[in-house]
């Protein structure tokens, strides 16, 4: 139960970041004296910062997820299995 709370955390942390992350970019083009393309061009290198950053958790997620799913899987299962039996 612990392993599972940590994984929720870690999802939180990195949602957390990434949201972050977008409320900060932009409030600094809101707030910016840079021309249009200027902006743009910024937008563009953090955009790429931010998924450089972002994919290790994403792919934890998913390795997570597909863990968890085979598991839930074999479960499932063993409790059809022990259910057969028992008629």
């Amino acid at each position: 139960m612990a392993k599972k709370r940590k994984n929720s955390n870690r999802s939180r942390i990195g949602l957390g970041i990434l949201l972050g992350a977008a409320a900060g970019a932009a409030v600094g083009l809101l707030t910016s004296q840079k021309t249009g393309k200027e902006n743009r061009q910024a937008v563009k290198r953090t955009a790429k910062k931010v998924a450089r950053k972002a994919k290790p958790v994403a792919d934890q997620i998913v390795k997570d997820t597909k863990t968890y799913s085979k598991q839930i899987v074999n479960r499932g299962k063993k409790v059809v299995k022990k259910a057969t039996k028992k008629k």
